[in-house]
């Protein structure tokens, strides 16, 4: 700031002697150096903002318990029992956190952020600022890359919620965090009361806990009694009690408090109090513990005395295991749940022994929820359902795309049923985070998730008992697509989407959020552009089973001449397998592999036929427009295909149909795809092309009668 300020007063100078006035610059130069004063000012309360977030979380999930949360001026003051305060500032940044699969990530606009490596930006690793030109700015992957952020007046915590057990706090972008309370204030007295009657003296050991670690104690004695209180650390000690003469009996009475106003009076009768050192002082701060749903770990806190005592889990439970860690006074034992699939509640009892003397605790676990939402099978099942809108979802899990339906009789497909018993669930892609909180109900055969309401797509898996894949679905997160009819020069009609399948978008303006995503024919499973032309992978056994287990595998077609993606060519993929004979979509088989949503399949090759209408048909920079029967326009992007590492996204229209067809000297070897070239804006139709490349796919509405 210095070295600007000698600047202004140079410019200033040059003002003094000349007769140009440099009034204007100077003043918009000053105005610069306030505006970047303010965002430097604003990049340093955003960086104390969110590393106090930062910090309340890591401690939170570290198990630290919670003392109290106090509203401040500037926010809320959280108290944790052995990590000290931290000041969450009211004032921060438009980014927040979110929580999945146990852990927190960093958020900008509800969006998650991302490292280098495309992982989510977990909260254990800080953001990095920047005052770029006056904008402030955040990277998660080391500075390779940066994002404009602005401030928010809204505060870091919305609101605090307390109950008998837990302080919730819900933070800004609505994650919602319990901290468990620390125990209230407990005391165990332990000694040997029968000295009072040989010696007149008797030593009581003490041992507290509670929300705080500073205590006093105040021992009130009968009348020419002195009580002595030694601490041996915060919250340990012993007191010891002398009377004139030896005593036979006599009582006494001690108050304990901590800093925060709670208080136990604890009486001590001599006469009763004679047992000797080994006294066993062991008992659990709660009696019943519970663990999430999802599984976890619960930490039983057990204040004792005893090294030697054990730890037996109900031999019944099969879902809760024990790890011990100790600490001086205090025991932390740590038990692992799995998840509980069932829909009813369990429990189990866990016993703590030392010699004879027994304490026990329950852990339970929630059973799953029951299924809610809306049904996306609701009218019939399929490889892919489209999502337009924020809400819980769920669908038929229990059955391979369309279903019995989609076989067809003497025809080799990977499995002899479309029926599935799924044992685990996945998710496989997941743009924009389009979902969340996905769930198998093994029971119901359902799965069910959370769409945020953003577009992009998304794969889920559902795996067999070894962990290998047996089916898998697309959730396609877009604005309602609409229907567009129009009838080919051949006079037969066709009812197609209004966009590719997979894109966000039917607007050409939108560029290639309209393109879609790429399938290699006969296949059900989409793969991203970038996927397809980078991640390309060797079918090393060339067997098609594998295409079910690893659907986010692109094959290639190395080592199988014919161009397919697996050994032996299966023509009845896609339902179709005469080469461009079959027409209307009602003489057509919606199959098993078929990629497209409930009500539409993939379109036989003279769907597209209505390219040759050149009245109808508008070409533009980005893609065909075409008028259909009713006055409405279809656009059709230049999405190309993509083979070998390489694309022709930007100078090609390709779609696949269900037809397998020729390609070279092959009769079936191939399948059938329309494709229009962009510089010479010629069309071929029943154009044959390798199995293995990656192509667009653009559904058509089933006819069923």
């Amino acid at each position: 700031m210095k070295r600007l300020f000698v600047t202004l007063l140079t410019v200033c100078a040059l003002c003094a002697v000349s007769c140009i006035n440099y009034q204007e610059q100077i003043d918009d130069l000053e105005k610069k150096i306030d505006d970047l004063s303010a965002n430097i000012s604003n990049l340093e309360t955003v960086t104390v903002s969110l590393g106090a977030l930062r910090n309340a979380l890591t401690i939170g999930q570290a198990g630290d318990p919670i003392v109290s949360a106090t509203r401040t001026d500037l926010g809320y003051a959280l108290a944790f029992k052995n990590n000290g305060t931290v000041n969450l500032l009211n004032q921060t940044a438009g980014i927040s956190v979110g929580y999945e699969n146990g852990n927190f990530f960093w958020t900008l606009d509800g969006k998650a952020l991302t490292d280098a490596s495309g992982n989510k930006a977990v909260i254990a690793v800080s953001p990095e600022f920047r005052v770029n030109e006056g904008q402030m700015e955040v990277s998660t992957d080391g500075k390779k890359s940066w994002k404009p952020i602005a401030m928010s007046e809204k505060p870091v915590v919305e609101k605090v919620e307390e109950d008998a057990s837990n302080i919730t706090v819900t933070f800004m972008g609505n994650t919602v965090v319990e901290f468990p309370k620390e125990v209230k204030m407990q005391v165990m007295i332990s000694g040997d009361g029968s000295t009072m009657a040989s010696a007149g003296t008797a030593t009581v050991d003490f041992c507290l806990s509670g929300k705080t670690d500073s205590f006093t104690a105040t021992p009130l004695v009968e009348e020419g009694w002195t009580a002595d209180v030694e601490w041996e650390n915060s919250s340990k000690g012993s007191i010891t009690f002398k009377a004139p003469a030896p005593v036979d009996g006599g009582k006494a009475r001690v108050f304990f408090c901590d800093v925060i106003g709670n208080m136990v009076a604890v009486d001590i009768d001599f006469s009763k109090l004679a047992v000797d050192e080994s006294f066993p002082v062991m008992y659990p701060a709660w009696d019943a513990y519970s663990v999430p749903v999802e599984g976890g770990t619960v930490n039983v806190v057990l204040v004792n005395n005893r090294d030697d005592y054990t730890v037996t889990i109900d031999k019944e439970c099969t879902w809760l295991t024990e790890a011990k860690s100790k600490a001086i006074r205090e025991d932390v034992i740590t038990f692992a749940a799995e998840a509980n699939e069932d829909s009813q509640m369990r429990s189990t009892v866990v016993t703590f022994e030392a010699g004879t003397y027994v304490k026990t605790v329950v852990i339970w676990q929630e059973g799953v929820k029951a299924i809610s939402g809306e049904n996306l099978s609701a009218n019939g099942t399929a490889n892919c359902y489209i999502i337009s809108k924020e809400g819980d979802y769920y669908f038929d899990a229990s059955v391979m795309g369309c279903g019995e339906s989609g076989y067809i009789a003497n025809v080799d497909f990977h499995a002899d049923s479309p029926n599935l018993a799924p044992e685990t669930v996945n998710v496989l892609m997941n743009e924009n985070n389009v979902i969340s909180n996905v769930r198998l109900d093994k029971t119901a055969g359902k799965i069910s998730f959370h769409a945020s309401g953003d577009e992009g797509n998304a794969v889920i898996q559902v795996k067999n008992t070894r962990s290998q894949g047996i089916w898998s679905w697309h959730i396609w997160c877009t604005d309602v697509p609409m229907d567009r009819t129009h009838t080919n020069p051949d006079n037969l009609q066709f009812t197609m989407l209004d966009r590719n399948l997979g894109a966000t978008s039917a607007d050409p303006a939108d560029g290639t959020l309209t393109h879609g995503l790429y399938y290699q024919w006969g296949r059900k499973d989409p793969f991203r552009h970038s996927d397809a032309v980078s991640n390309m992978k060797t079918n090393t056994s060339h067997a098609f089973a594998f295409a079910i287990r690893y659907p986010d595998r692109f094959y290639s077609m190395e080592g199988n001449s014919e161009g397919n993606w697996y050994n032996t060519a299966n023509l009845y993929l896609w339902g179709n397998p005469d080469y461009g004979k079959n027409h209307l979509v009602k003489d057509l088989t919606k199959t098993i592999y078929d990629p497209c949503p409930v009500g539409y399949m993939v379109p036989p090759a003279n769907a597209f036929l209505i390219f040759e209408d050149e009245e109808r048909t508008q070409y533009t920079e980005a893609g065909l427009v075409v008028r259909g029967d009713f006055g409405q326009t279809d656009f059709y992007p230049y999405a190309g295909r993509v083979y070998g590492g390489y694309s022709t996204a930007g100078s090609e229209i390709v779609f696949w149909s269900t037809n397998a067809g020729r390609y070279g000297s092959y009769e079936y070897a191939g399948a059938v795809q329309t494709r229009v070239d962009v510089a010479s804006r010629t069309v071929s139709f029943y154009q044959g092309d390798m199995r293995a490349r990656g192509v667009p796919v653009r559904c058509v509405k089933q006819v069923t009668e």
